[in-house]
């Protein structure tokens, strides 16, 4: 005679704390997967910020916001679009390759903190084909850029730079171009920070960079440096003005101008509240 097989479940009862604990972790460790990669160098040989395996949850691509720890270097191939790519760099961790230009585009974000840099041996396109692209350096974060220097391109809808606390941005002597016709271009400076440009010329399609200066303290100015023998003036026809996000124009009081130090012309504010 064959019996029926019988299965006994038993069911444990769960206090509330419990499941909460675990709800708690289930809601970290869903979360954690949901919006955070960090770099971890994983792909043998290669510190491409391209390579899924250099991050510990995937690409740093939407919401996927990914960070990079102190002490790594990073880098990318020549020519490489980042597109959507959100990425922050910390400590003394880096972003370069030799001979290699780099395309910012559709909604990537590039900050730079602490001793971080963002060396390019090459082109730099801050937007490029679609959307828009930023740039953020804080602290005493820095930028050099050995060749061009292009805000948004065809079909680019726009492109900002912001510098931050004592951070550094530089140019070739190559020049800085402005891409399409009515997008916009912000290059936003505060604290200590300055962009000096070694550019012999500036190439304007017909749109101005807005250039914003943010003074928390009075006593700190951030700057703006142009080659002292370009052919690029500080001019309201090339740049347009803001001070604190309003709009003003070089003829402003509060706007200083000092010619030909160190090869330089350089714009700052007065330190006089």
């Amino acid at each position: 005679m064959k019996h029926a097989m019988t299965t006994k479940l038993t069911i444990h009862a769960v206090g509330k704390s419990t499941l909460g604990i675990v709800a708690m972790v289930l809601g970290l460790s869903v979360g954690a997967l949901q919006g955070a990669t960090t770099f971890t160098d994983g792909a043998a040989g290669n510190t491409g910020i391209h390579m899924s395996d250099n991050w510990s949850n995937g690409l740093p691509t939407g919401t996927n916001a990914g960070t990079v720890g102190t002490g790594f270097s990073t880098s990318y191939f020549n020519g490489m679009e980042l597109v959507g790519y959100d990425i922050t760099y910390n400590g003394t961790s880096s972003l370069g390759a030799a001979a290699a230009s780099i395309r910012l585009d559709d909604g990537t974000s590039l900050t730079f903190n602490d001793s971080s840099s963002f060396n390019v041996d090459g082109r730099l396109n801050i937007g490029y084909d679609s959307g828009s692209a930023s740039v953020f350096l804080n602290d005493n974060a820095s930028a050099t850029v050995s060749e061009r220097v292009v805000f948004g391109g065809t079909g680019a809808t726009g492109g900002s730079l912001s510098l931050s606390g004592n951070s550094f941005f530089s140019t070739s002597t190559q020049q800085v171009i402005l891409g399409d016709t009515g997008n916009s271009y912000n290059l936003t400076l505060s604290d200590a920070g300055v962009f000096e440009s070694n550019s012999t010329s500036w190439a304007i399609n017909a749109n101005n960079l807005v250039v914003n200066f943010e003074q928390a303290d009075t006593n700190i100015t951030p700057t703006f440096k142009l080659n002292a023998g370009g052919s690029t003036s500080f001019s309201d026809s090339f740049f347009q003005y803001q001070i604190d996000g309003v709009s003003t124009t070089l003829g402003d009081e509060r706007f200083v101008v000092t010619e030909g130090i160190d090869g330089f012309d350089t714009l700052t504010l007065t330190t006089i509240p």
